[in-house]
């Protein structure tokens, strides 16, 4: 993970919804989730894949990435429909276009005798099989399976018996755009499950383009954005909790808030909408955050249901955004905002406003945004 004070805040367009506010004022897969819900409740139970069709890939911030640069445009998992959507077609690892390269291909189909979804795939790189079926629980996709090696490879848990080793993913919707995913080993000689890999067990993955051929369509052929500007893009993805400290005239902390904000893809890799939902404060807001590669800035347009209307930016490498003025009941006004920290899961910063065209900053409240 990078450290977060070389990381200035795009995050910041998580903040501004409260500008019209500013005025002075385990153990065995049989035991996992059944599917006997998704066989009932429609003529597919593949339905339940319906979520997560189109690519994903690791986000920049990823730690695999900082090991491993060359992965970074990779697509890490593609689940697309097969003929009729009776079966899912699963590649992994693999350049942008170039199917031919991936290192998993398989097959998800239903099992009409026992009931289940199963998938078979092969790595093709090393001739691996791997077997197993998938689940779908309360708001997660499962699939644990079975790799099978060649007695001369190498595998993972080598104090492990025998050929075969078990394995686990969970994958939870954050949003409509990324998913968090445990990855697990079955412990044999424990008789359970446990995190397995360098990196803790648990990795992120953020869509690519899903299953929006028009919306992908948008921007082929158009050149890359900057890595730093693409990773702050997709860092808004996601629900988000806030809490907002509203500071008094003589700067002490004179009432608190929660809401919530919500990230989603508009246009794939280019343009995020951002959803505010303050119900204390009756405000619901939309802001659309974009990086515009003329002028080298990012730009968020800010509106909420009175029609408030806020134009912010900021450079990719500063801390700091600052919106135009604007009329106000206060005066002509401006606003900006800085970043104390930042990482992954935790975001904080402090919005100061401006009647005097930047002369004097009145410091008004201070964000804390925690991941959920």
């Amino acid at each position: 993970m990078r450290c977060p004070s070389t990381r200035p805040l795009l995050i910041l367009a998580l903040f501004v919804c409260f500008l019209a506010k500013v005025p002075a004022e385990a153990a065995d897969p049989s035991n996992a989730p059944d599917n006997a819900e998704a066989a009932t409740e429609g003529s597919n139970p593949l339905a339940v894949f319906e979520p997560y069709i189109g690519q994903w890939r690791l986000p920049a911030d990823s730690p695999f990435l900082e090991d491993h640069p060359e992965f970074a445009s990779h697509v890490s998992i593609e689940w697309a429909w097969g003929p009729r959507r009776r079966a899912v077609r699963n590649v992994e690892g693999f350049p942008p276009g170039d199917r031919e390269a991936a290192i998993v291909e398989g097959t998800i189909s239903w099992d009409p005798a026992a009931g289940r979804i199963v998938f078979l795939q092969s790595q093709t790189r090393d001739g691996l099989l791997f077997r197993g079926e998938y689940t779908a629980g309360a708001g997660e996709l499962n699939r644990t399976y079975e790799v099978h090696y060649a007695p001369d490879q190498s595998r993972p848990a080598p104090e492990y018996p025998g050929n075969v080793r078990r394995f686990r993913e969970i994958f939870r919707p954050d949003g409509a755009d990324a998913l968090n995913v445990q990855l697990d080993i079955y412990d044999f000689a424990a008789g359970g499950w446990k995190p397995w890999g360098r990196y803790g067990g648990t990795y992120r993955l953020m869509r690519i383009a899903g299953d929006n051929p028009g919306n992908a369509a948008f921007t082929e052929g158009l050149a890359p954005l900057p890595e730093e500007a693409r990773r702050r893009l997709e860092q808004l993805l996601g629900r988000w909790s806030v809490e907002t400290e509203f500071y008094d005239a003589a700067g002490q902390v004179a009432r608190t808030t929660h809401w919530e904000n919500h990230g989603e893809w508009l246009i794939p890799d280019r343009l995020i909408l951002l959803t505010h939902d303050a119900p204390e404060l009756q405000t619901l807001s939309k802001t659309f955050v974009f990086y515009d590669p003329v002028e080298q800035l990012f730009r968020m347009l800010d509106v909420n249901q009175k029609g408030d209307t806020w134009s912010l930016s900021g450079k990719l490498d500063s801390p700091v955004i600052v919106s135009e003025p604007r009329k106000t009941t206060a005066g002509t006004m401006i606003v900006r905002f800085t970043h104390e920290d930042i990482d992954a899961q935790t975001l904080r910063a402090i919005m100061h406003y401006s009647l005097d065209d930047g002369e004097t900053w009145v410091k008004s409240q201070r964000q804390t945004l925690r991941r959920k």
